[in-house]
């Protein structure tokens, strides 16, 4: 998965890999592709609309589970660079067989 690629390459970066190097490499390769199933910290389920390329791993998310809800009628979008869903993280990537 790409956002496991990212995140090693990140963490070896002043140690094993230019560090300029590493920064234009994340900012050109998305850590969550559109299309992914993911998982929030919060519980919350949702596909990534939007990787938001530049912005490492803060990408828009279209939530579309809730655990007290279920599978919403309205799914809605939310923007993990902006201000209130800054604490929020993808906690899993989601595989389907």
């Amino acid at each position: 998965m790409s956002h496991e690629a990212i995140e090693y390459i990140m963490a070896g970066g002043n140690d094993q890999f230019d560090p300029e190097i590493v920064e234009l490499l994340v900012r050109r390769i998305p850590s969550y592709p559109a299309g992914l199933s993911v998982k929030l910290s919060t519980g919350d389920t949702g596909i990534i609309s939007n990787p938001r390329l530049g912005l490492i791993a803060r990408p828009i998310i279209r939530i579309f589970h809730r655990p007290a809800q279920g599978i919403l009628k309205n799914p809605f979008d939310i923007d993990l660079s902006k201000p209130e869903y800054q604490r929020l993280l993808v906690t899993q990537v989601l595989e389907y067989d």
